[in-house]
């Protein structure tokens, strides 16, 4: 269900635009901030309905929580921010965006400390908060780090992700059916980070392996037809 955030946001987005007259970024970027905070305050309306913070229960976490697009769009309206501010000549940039660095420790410091508060109502959160600053560092820094990362082998990389997005779902569902879910928000953020790279591994594997059976032969094809 989560995947229909791709659709309904965006179409909501362009509506609020349209019925409010949004006609520069700078409003935009407002309507983006407020949009941030609806799924944090739909979770924890959610979580008290069905559970009332009397404990943890995985299968209502991924039931409720993780597969509604509502409860879980947080990454998104980060990505949108993002391009708003990249999009925004006008934009001044305080000086705090100008050390992607400390913006990224600042933000990681904000995203452990919001997940320790309650990890059904946050993580989600965090975790856009967290990997936002990250592609903020990503995409403003000159360092020896991204500069690594602009190498040529990180083309397969890019070649694969669309592979991932798609594949990483299925991945979900067999670890959580492995109870691997469970030991995720029960425990540290060492298990959280373990699972992403593990969720990433074998997600990149599979779809490495569908690239070349499927996907490559069908870019292959559309070149063919565009130059026909």
């Amino acid at each position: 269900m989560n995947h229909y955030c791709y659709i309904f946001i965006p179409t909501f987005i362009l509506i609020m635009t349209k019925f409010f007259k949004i006609d520069s970024l700078k409003k935009f970027r407002y309507i983006l901030i407020a949009l941030f905070l609806v799924p944090m305050i739909t979770r924890f309306f959610t979580w008290q309905s069905i559970n009332g913070f009397t404990g943890f229960d995985v299968n209502q976490m991924m039931n409720y929580i993780y597969r509604p697009f509502h409860t879980h769009f947080d990454e998104l309206i980060v990505g949108l921010m993002l391009s708003n501010i990249r999009a925004d000549k006008t934009f001044i940039i305080p000086k705090l965006l100008k050390m992607p660095v400390a913006l990224l420790t600042i933000i990681s410091l904000i995203a452990i400390g919001l997940r320790s508060i309650d990890k059904v109502i946050f993580t989600y959160s965090a975790l856009g908060l967290f990997f936002g600053g990250f592609v903020y560092y990503l995409i403003n820094s000159n360092d020896y780090f991204t500069n690594f990362l602009s190498n040529k082998i990180f083309y397969w990389s890019a070649r694969v992700s669309y592979g991932v997005y798609i594949i990483h779902h299925v991945v979900v569902w067999m670890l959580e059916d492995l109870g691997w879910f469970k030991q995720v928000f029960i425990n540290n953020e060492v298990h959280l980070l373990t699972t992403f790279f593990l969720l990433f591994g074998i997600s990149s594997f599979l779809s490495s392996i569908t690239y070349i059976i499927i996907e490559h032969p069908a870019l292959e094809l559309r070149s063919k037809i565009l130059r026909a």
